[in-house]
């Protein structure tokens, strides 16, 4: 039987403050709003240890959410060949925050 999840970035289950204080994921606000989101933006540690540009996730999250609009709250994109995956989710307090992480192989 194959099991889907074994190469999943399973991201993080705690606060996303701790997350943040202890290097699972990294903040990229800034950078977002650079490139349009109005929503805290942060990526996994298994993005930003990929050989691609932090930045450049960010910016290809941005044109894909421009392209197709945001229809949900997970969005598949690529950059360079590899699968990302954009989720809207609930931050530690209930506001809107969205992560990026290594795409599920499904």
């Amino acid at each position: 039987m194959t099991d889907y999840f074994d190469n999943v970035d399973q991201g993080y289950s705690g606060s996303r403050s701790s997350a943040i204080e202890q290097g699972e994921i990294l903040d990229l606000s800034a950078q977002g709003r650079n490139f349009g989101f109005k929503w805290p933006v942060a990526i996994t540690k298994a993005v930003s240890d990929s050989e691609l540009d932090n930045e450049l996730v960010v910016a290809r999250a941005a044109d894909r959410v421009c392209l197709i609009g945001p229809r949900a709250d997970r969005m598949r994109f690529r950059v360079n060949g590899q699968a990302f995956q954009l989720i809207a989710h609930p931050g530690d307090d209930g506001e809107p925050v969205l992560t990026i992480r290594v795409a599920p192989n499904l």
